[in-house]
């Protein structure tokens, strides 16, 4: 199943804590790391280290954006923190900067910095610092050589273009005002770039690099083995498959109550034992089967992730051109049962392209469409659909309706869904077969080109940022939308609301967030409403805690974040 991106979707570039790549399994015991010291029993909690599982490896110098891996973005986050963070709906949070606010037209943003923001070293973090990580995603050379993994996060600046373009040596839309204010000169109105891109600008250490040439930072001691930083942790020892960080006492949100966090690389078949043992105290990113077997001993956290599963059509077919046969097919799918018997649980049911955990999300939505396959029925029977002599349904002008379901590779569970949705549409006298699985390529190419001899109806992802904003998340010019579903129909009443409530939640008065929420339940309502592809559920991330921590926050685009709000139980 592929991971559709939508427009600089964030999370396309952080997909990796959900997946479990092959890291080095390093023995705890020759890593220092002493069951005794991890357990509930020891005398002084508070003091002792909490130890973060990674199904993945741990290697490479701590230089902001300079990997799409997810594992990085939040180990470096500990060391660097970003001006604005994330939090587990996807809201903008204060943290190297306090306050922010929109000139009156929109198109200049301006920054604050937290007074109380320094860096460890006792330097205070200034708007240089923000200037100088700017101007470094802007410039050709990270551009080329990390290939702009997140050279996103500046487009929407007057002026980034033109350094990237080598036609600048710096972005001319950012003004500083003081070291503690500065404005960013925006292309355009649009309230989603905060979260979607903004927010993640990473303040690097001016006083320390403002001579040091792009080319050298990936060896300069400042990332290489950092001693500064301005997070809420500090890099005090780094070995391959193993980071420990302390508590940085100058962290501008308050100093961390756990005093040492430990990060070890494992792989995924010894995460258990290891566990079990003592050996972890938090870990994201586990398989269905690995939760079953954590649920015995720890707290399986389960966190809708941002991203769904839908069952698309070629609208250009009869049947699925009506929207009351579309509609019909949501009662009639027991998406219930996919849940709860093919993903085993792990998965939330989903209404509409908005993820459930954004605090735009239309909480009306939930619980819509809940399996009735009579309901179904007399739809389809009252929209003048019928059951022919050959015992399947046809269309009101008597057209035989055959669905071909087809899947792409990479999912196992596709086949199993697939059969379920198959068996499900019979149910209700649709006659149905199962195709696949295609190349993702290959299953894009016949979406693309209407190729109803190859595809009618097929099951895929989307995959989120952190902004649900339609041009990121569920653009309406993006082109699978639109040889899927006609959005540029404007002789549709849907089409027409489609188009003004997406203007309208990126216009200026979308930037005050209880105008954008209600814009934004608007349009998940509508597409709720229109349903243009089945949806069918959010994966769930999991993960789990021990029974010695509490305060972990969880969210579905990064895990678990907020180590600063981390707490030790005690025994």
């Amino acid at each position: 199943m592929k991971w559709w991106e939508g427009k600089n979707t964030l999370m396309s570039r952080r997909t990796a804590m959900s997946m479990l790549t092959t890291g080095i399994l390093l023995w705890i015991n020759l890593l220092g790391v002493s069951y005794a010291n991890v357990k509930t029993t020891e005398a002084n909690p508070i003091s002792s280290p909490v130890t973060v599982g990674i199904q993945g490896a741990l290697a490479g110098p701590f230089l902001p954006y300079r990997s799409p891996d997810a594992i990085w973005h939040n180990l470096i986050d500990q060391q660097f923190a970003p001006i604005l963070h994330l939090g587990a709906k996807d809201q903008v949070e204060p943290e190297i900067v306090s306050t922010w606010w929109y000139s009156a037209n929109g198109k200049q943003l301006f920054l604050k910095i937290n007074p109380k923001a320094v860096w460890s070293d006792g330097q205070p973090v200034t708007a240089s610092d923000i200037q100088l990580s700017i101007d470094y995603l802007s410039s050709p050379f990270y551009n080329s050589v990390y290939h702009g993994h997140q050279g996103y996060r500046v487009l929407p600046i007057v002026g980034s273009q033109a350094e990237m373009n080598g036609s600048a040596s710096t972005v001319s839309g950012v003004h500083i005002i003081s070291q503690q204010e500065l404005s960013l000169t925006l292309k355009e109105t649009n309230p989603s770039i905060l979260t979607q891109d903004l927010q993640g600008i990473i303040p690097v250490p001016s006083h320390l690099l403002a001579k040091v040439p792009f080319t050298a930072w990936s060896t300069n001691p400042v990332f290489r083995s950092p001693s500064v930083g301005d997070g809420p942790y500090l890099l005090v020892d780094q070995l391959p498959g193993r980071i420990i960080m302390d508590a940085n006492t100058h962290f501008v949100l308050g100093v961390p109550t756990i005093t040492t966090i430990r990060y070890l690389s494992i792989l995924p078949s010894a995460v258990t034992g290891v566990y079990e043992a003592g050996g972890i105290d938090v870990l994201s990113g586990l398989t269905p089967a690995q939760a079953n077997l954590f649920a015995k001993t720890g707290n399986v956290i389960k966190t809708p992730m941002n991203q769904y599963d839908f069952l698309g059509f070629d609208d250009q077919l009869p049947a699925t051109d009506n929207r009351v046969f579309r509609e019909a097919l949501l009662y009639a799918i027991n998406r219930e049962k996919i849940v709860d018997s093919i993903l085993g649980g792990y998965a939330t049911i989903q209404n509409g392209p908005i993820p459930t955990n954004s605090t735009y999300y239309d909480p009306a939505l939930t619980g819509q469409y809940a399996y009735a396959p009579q309901t179904a029925r007399d739809m389809l029977t009252k929209a003048g659909f019928y059951i022919a002599s050959s015992s399947w349904l046809v269309t009101p002008s008597g057209h035989p309706i055959t669905i071909v379901i087809n899947y792409a590779q990479g999912d196992p569970n596709s086949r199993a869904i697939a059969t379920q949705i198959s068996n499900d549409l019979q149910n209700i006298g649709i006659n149905t077969s199962i195709e696949g699985p295609l190349t993702v390529q290959a299953m894009n190419q016949a979406i693309q080109n209407h190729d109803s001899s190859t595809i009618q109806a097929y099951l895929m992802g989307w995959q989120l940022g952190a902004d649900p904003s339609p041009t990121f998340l569920w653009s309406s010019t993006a082109q699978l939308n639109l040889a899927t579903m006609n959005w540029t129909d404007m002789s549709k009443p849907g089409v027409v609301q489609n188009q003004q409530l997406i203007a309208s939640e990126q216009s200026l008065p979308a930037q005050n967030s209880s105008v954008r929420q209600a814009m934004l339940r608007q349009w998940d309502d509508l597409i709720n409403q229109s349903v243009p592809e089945e949806f069918l559920y959010e994966p769930d991330l999991l993960g789990v805690v021990s029974t010695r921590v509490t305060g972990v926050v969880w969210s579905g685009l990064y895990g678990p974040i907020d180590t600063w709000k981390w707490r030790l139980t005690q025994s």
